[in-house]
């Protein structure tokens, strides 16, 4: 195009018809326009200027530089001068020249328009000239759009017009003409300005093949004889903009090789996939491009070039595969991979994901959710949740919520669609540590799970809700842990399905049911109180259901909280015509307005199906009845029914043969029997009672001291006595020394620290720090038994402690030892803790004890253990020592979490124990080198001292103004030399934030803030390092001199010495 170019004269008007003007020379050739002079409606320029004169122009022979003269009625308006390679466009062969903007161009009259092309030696390259007249009339003016598109190939079907005026459209043709001088007749609609429409072209597809500048002008006559036009131009630029044909492969997760064809990809500068970059791209042709996804989602690819953006027509699918994912509402974007450096954003997206992604046999998803809200943003909602249902149907999922103080939330407060937190369609999926509020549409759950299989919601919180929880058409599944409050109507909800427990939850201040349920879930160990009815079965009208749940070992009751009743502790109804056979063993039932268990039967059967088993029951303080019937057959015995104060303590039913008759006071302390109480030893070994162990773990069925008989207890709680343990201690022999402390343990629950150190000076006398010492680790540093840190802590079964000691005592210790019908859980923070087994008795070997996030669980052994050191640390006179063998009963031990998360450990039973294979200690599992062999924190002894001075002196210290100050600081490490550590150089000013905290970095210096001087090993400092040496302004100052216990950033200042500083 650069050897012809073409000039055309493009006013804010063209007429239809074109005649060639006179070449006057060989480099330009002029394209002119018809003389017949056209009549057009003012404003022919608008007050904005935006109708300009322009010229278009193709040369045959390009010059280097020209002059552009316009004229209106011979009087020159515009000169300037152009270079004619730096013009717009010119690389595509053509020049855009803009021509004056004049009010006398709408004044009425015949005007004449001239334009004059000279080189750079004033040779006239180039001229053309247009008359017209503008005429008074009564109308408005015509406003044009731009193509929708403005690619090459790529033809748009309309432009957008805008007529605007008092006048009307008395002719329905308009004319469009290009500048190829090709017109076309378009039919309008007749009417009053002020309309807005879009005028179909047809003439397009030779301007849209061709790059450059085009033209189209629209006149519309709106007189009768069709002399007198509005009219106006719309100009563009045609560029060789991408196009995607197709691509290959169609689908795939972040770092899937994608080819994309098409053409014009030469010189492309971003692909996207579904509005996300690629990871990676290369341009192989202008045909290819090779691409790698990134983040994203499903959605178009996109090509873009200096010209342009291509976008296929076609979505691409953005799928992801087993692995484990990150979502997180405050840092995160949706248009990320979901790594934990770049998380998605909203949990509506990376379920989307997931559910699309890959299955298979051994395939497993887990996605950490990070604390915040994840709810729909009524203000941005783009940076919200999608207002729409939320359903999991993927299989072998775990969604887990960070821990903390700070807790993940599903929060629907506001939603319009969105109306139950999660479905939970598939099988083998995992909901835990996730709070879900705010879905109180009636009818909706918080958490439903409904078509699932083997299914998990572990210690969640679901309150504010209509529902809390439902469980649905769905068979063994889990609801543990969890506590569910505060919803409108039930707390969780049990419907047609098979082998589902509730188990150990807390399920309180609903206003209608605790649980309730229309299938046979096992209902066990909860805590149910303040609900209208604790547990409510159903079995209704005209269903086919035949409710038979085994309700057992449940806490069902109402506090005193003012203005909240329960009218039932559980209430069975039958309304059809089905065998219900609920099994209610072992309920601790108390204080509620109705009864403690009513069975209700509405229907009248030739054979009664209504056959509830109610034994081993606590029921008390009802103001009915204990125990309620109509219609039913129930098979009552063993239950301790007392202090109803209504009408009867059985109403419709009579006591069973080894009720406590008459009723006497169960005589319990919070619901656990007291050793006087009646409820103790009713159940026979012979009775065959199937639950074998109660509410808090202990098994029923006990070996009681002097008492051959094995008989169990009536209620939740089966009687504990006291157990004393025998601790003998490890007498230092010689000098004492750092060899002579010992880690121990005791497996009881003491009650406090003071009641812990008041057992042992019951035998040692008081404490004496000559003679006997004993320390707890708090996850930095010690508190010794004597100070009022330890006196605060609560001492139960896991922990370990050290002691030094000259004495050959032995301490009997007595307590409460820890439910040994239940694995030990216990959960440990990160770093550095002092355990031991929870009960005496037998070794337990290391490889059967096992760790977890609530994800992935391990033997601690196990070589893909990385939550924690894969070994435990035992200390003798030898010094610490790695133990992988197995723990003793009494003997504390060092462990170390690596993990960033809590996790918990899991030491099993000695039932669980004999049930389970022999551990195999070189197993293949079991670790075969050390992954992290850090040493434990050195015993109690000489503690680091941390010293700072002002002047030399430990202060206060008063300095006059003008004076300088000088800071220094020391060091003794003690028996922590060595230990990685936090160090803090710190003074609080007079000034106003942010100066009001200032921290020495080493060896950068002072700035605002808190941050660590330091992150190193502790080494001594004996020589007084100077910090700071400057003269102050007037105030008050305190500097701090600080280590920690470990190396986290976190300022736990465990050592510290400070000294104040007054310049007057």
């Amino acid at each position: 195009m650069k050897n012809f170019i073409f000039l055309a004269f493009l006013f804010c008007f063209i007429p239809a018809s074109w005649a060639p003007c006179a070449v006057i020379n060989n480099h330009v050739s002029i394209i002119s326009m018809s003389d017949d002079q056209l009549k057009y409606c003012p404003p022919v320029i608008a007050q904005d200027g935006s109708a300009v004169i322009k010229l278009l122009a193709i040369y045959l022979e390009t010059p280097q530089q020209v002059h552009v003269s316009w004229y209106l009625d011979d009087k020159t308006v515009l000169n300037y001068q152009l270079n004619v390679d730096a013009a717009p466009y010119f690389e595509n062969g053509f020049l855009t020249l803009m021509g004056p903007t004049l009010d006398d161009f709408n004044a009425e009259g015949i005007h004449t328009v001239r334009v004059e092309i000279y080189d750079s030696f004033e040779n006239l390259l180039a001229q053309d000239e247009k008359s017209y007249e503008i005429v008074s009339c009564s109308s408005g003016s015509l406003a044009l759009g731009t193509p929708s598109s403005q690619c090459i190939g790529i033809v748009p079907d309309d432009i957008p017009a805008t007529f605007e005026g008092d006048g009307t459209i008395d002719n329905t043709t308009a004319v469009w003409t290009d500048e190829l001088g090709i017109s076309e007749s378009t039919n309008i609609p007749v009417g009053p300005f002020n309309a807005v429409t879009t005028i179909p072209i047809t003439m397009l597809q030779n301007i849209f093949s061709t790059a450059g500048v085009h033209f189209l002008r629209l006149d519309a006559p709106i007189n009768s004889t069709g002399d007198v036009y509005v009219s106006n131009t719309v100009l563009f630029y045609l560029q060789p903009c991408p196009s995607i044909t197709s691509f290959d492969p169609t689908s795939g997760d972040t770092g899937t090789s994608v080819q994309i064809y098409g053409s014009n990809f030469t010189g492309a500068t971003s692909v996207t996939f579904g509005g996300t970059e690629a990871a990676s791209f290369t341009v192989d042709s202008d045909t290819t491009i090779t691409a790698v996804v990134g983040g994203g989602e499903t959605g178009k690819i996109g090509v873009v070039t200096p010209y342009g953006t291509g976008t296929s027509s076609n979505d691409f699918t953005y799928t992801i595969g087993p692995g484990t994912y990150y979502v997180n509402s405050t840092t995160g974007n949706d248009a990320n991979d979901g790594s934990a450096e770049h998380p998605w954003q909203t949990l509506h997206h990376a379920i989307e994901l997931i559910n699309d992604g890959a299955t298979g046999e051994g395939y497993k998803y887990v996605l950490y959710v990070a604390s915040g809200t994840y709810a729909v943003n009524q203000q941005e909602p783009e940076n919200g949740e999608a207002d729409e249902p939320m359903q999991l149907q993927q299989e072998n999922v775990t969604i887990v919520g960070e821990n903390g103080n700070s807790p993940a939330i599903i929060d629907g407060t506001g939603a319009q669609n969105w109306t139950t937190g999660l479905v939970m369609t598939g099988e083998n999926l995992i909901l835990q540590n996730i709070n879900v509020t705010g879905f109180s549409d009636d009818h909706e759950e918080g958490i439903r799970i409904t078509e699932g299989v083997n299914c998990q919601i572990r210690t969640c919180q679901v309150y504010g809700n209509s529902w809390g929880i439902r469980v649905s058409f769905s068979s063994y599944n889990l609801v543990s842990d969890c506590d569910i409050y505060q919803n409108s109507t039930h707390g969780i909800d049990v419907t047609w399905g098979s082998g589902n427990l509730v188990q150990n939850n807390k399920i309180h201040d609903n206003p209608m049911y605790g649980i309730r349920t229309q299938s046979s879930p096992t209902i066990s160990r909860n805590l149910i109180y303040d609900n209208d009815c604790g547990i409510y079965v159903e079995a209704p009208v005209e269903s086919s259901v035949a409710p038979s749940p085994i309700i057992q070992n449940n806490v069902i009751y109402q506090t005193e909280t003012p203005g909240v009743t329960m009218s039932y502790g559980i209430f069975i109804l039958k309304e059809n015509f089905e065998y219900v056979s609920p099994e209610i063993y072992h309920n601790t039932i108390d204080g509620g307005s109705m009864s403690g268990i009513k069975m209700q039967k509405t229907v009248i059967e030739e054979t009664d199906h209504l056959l509830p088993v109610i034994k081993y029951n606590i029921i008390t303080n009802f103001e009915q009845h204990g125990i309620e019937n109509i219609g039913a057959t129930p098979t009552i015995d063993y239950n301790d029914v007392w202090n109803t104060d209504a009408i009867t303590n059985y109403q419709g039913c009579t006591a069973g043969t080894h009720d406590i008759t008459p009723p006497a006071d169960p005589k319990y302390a919070s619901y656990s029997l007291q050793p006087d109480s009646p409820c103790i030893d009713t159940i026979p070994l012979a009775e065959e009672d199937p639950v074998d162990i109660d509410y808090p773990g202990y098994l029923r069925l006990r070996p009681r001291p002097n008492e051959p008989d094995e008989d169990k207890d009536m209620g939740a709680y089966e009687y504990i006595k006291d157990e004393t343990v025998d601790y003998e201690l490890p007498t230092a022999e010689g000098e004492v020394t750092v060899a002579d402390y010992r880690i121990f343990s005791i497996p009881l629950n003491l009650g406090t620290g003071t009641d812990m150190l008041e057992a042992m000076q019951s035998v040692l006398d008081d404490y004496d720090d000559t003679t006997w010492r004993g320390f707890l680790y708090n996850g930095a540093d010690y508190d010794e038994f004597n100070s009022s840190a330890f006196g605060s802590h609560e001492i139960v079964p896991g922990m370990g402690f050290w002691i030094i000691t000259t004495l050959t005592d032995t301490i009997p210790f007595t307590g409460k030892p820890a439910p040994d019908g239940v694995d030990f859980v216990k959960e440990l923070a990160p770093g550095w803790h002092l355990v031991g087994l929870p009960w005496r008795g037998t070794s337990i070997p290391l490889s059967s004890i096992r760790v977890t996030d609530g994800v992935n669980t391990y033997p601690i052994t196990d070589k893909d253990n990385g939550l924690t050191q894969q070994f435990l640390w035992d200390y003798t006179e030898e010094g610490y020592e790695m133990r992988t063998d197995a723990l003793e009963p009494l003997t504390g031990y060092f462990f170390n979490v690596l993990s960033d998360n809590a996790i918990r450990v899991i030491i099993p039973t000695a039932l669980s124990l004999a049930n389970s294979a022999t551990p195999d200690d070189t197993a293949s599992g079991q670790a075969e080198t050390v992954q992290n062999d850090e040493t434990p924190p050195p015993p109690p002894g000489s503690a680091p001292a941390a010293d700072i001075k002002a002047n030399g002196m430990d202060g206060p210290v008063s300095v006059a103004k003008g004076d300088p100050v000088s800071i220094t600081v020391t060091l003794e490490p003690g028996a922590w030399i060595g230990r990685n550590a936090d160090w803090w150089v710190a003074a609080h000013t007079p000034f106003d934030p942010p100066g009001d905290w200032y921290t020495y970095v080493h060896p950068s210096g002072w700035g605002t803030g808190i941050h660590a001087c330091l992150q190193a090993p502790l080494f001594e400092v004996m020589s007084p390092f100077p910090v700071l040496n400057m003269v102050l302004p007037p105030g008050s100052y305190t500097f701090y001199f600080a280590v920690d216990g470990n190396m986290d950033g976190k300022p736990d200042a465990t050592w510290l010495d400070t000294v104040q500083v007054t310049v007057e």
